[in-house]
């Protein structure tokens, strides 16, 4: 005898997508000169409490060395291997949203590393992304990098980090976005940056 035929499962109904931020929101790009298309401006550099130059950390990007990600302009911290000089670079004034309003906001940004470092497993140059409100650096935690971050060196990768809590308005005023670069006493690492985002989206009144 034939065997019975086998049953046609019923199809499953397909769920509806889910809504994206910008579907039921306004977004915008809350940074400015993220891309450093525009040079230094609008970025404040410092080493270990002392303000510098931007321009010694903005540059045209050597093209035989690393390519910028996006455009002529990158940013680098690091080259240093005492264990003490911090290097911080700040960006303009970032504006928070009243908590009733805020539906996301997301860091989005390119790295790439140049390292004398081993490959040992062993976070020893660190750069870390901040939400800086005054003078105190709040921690990203996706947004913590080092030598380990990365899957080779000369080559850009993306990060993305959640900054809805943090650029939600708890009052302060003054709040940025900071890049901060520490090295230990081993050997140097050179942390590279371009087309930094921050991507805000709010409740469309």
């Amino acid at each position: 005898t034939d065997a019975p035929p086998s049953a046609t499962p019923e199809p499953s109904p397909t769920p509806p997508p889910s809504p994206s931020p910008s579907a039921a929101a306004d977004c915008h790009e809350a940074l400015r000169n993220g891309d450093f298309e525009a040079g230094p401006s609008l970025w404040q550099l410092e080493v270990t409490g002392t303000r510098q130059n931007p321009g010694r950390s903005i540059q045209r990007a050597d093209p035989a060395l690393l390519p910028a990600h996006g455009g002529d302009y990158l940013a680098w911290l690091g080259g240093l291997s005492d264990g003490v000089t911090v290097q911080e670079l700040s960006s303009a004034s970032i504006s928070t949203v009243e908590a009733e309003r805020m539906v996301s906001a997301r860091l989005r940004f390119w790295a790439a590393i140049v390292t004398e470092e081993r490959a040992d497993r062993r976070p020893n140059d660190r750069l870390e992304a901040q939400i800086l409100r005054g003078q105190r650096g709040l921690e990203i935690p996706d947004a913590k990098l080092s030598e380990e971050s990365f899957e080779q060196g000369y080559r850009w990768q993306v990060f993305e980090a959640d900054l809805t809590e943090l650029l939600t308005d708890r009052g302060a005023s003054n709040v940025k976005l900071r890049f901060q670069n520490q090295a230990d006493r081993s050997a140097s690492s050179w942390f590279y940056l371009d087309d930094i985002s921050v991507e805000v989206c709010t409740r469309r009144p």
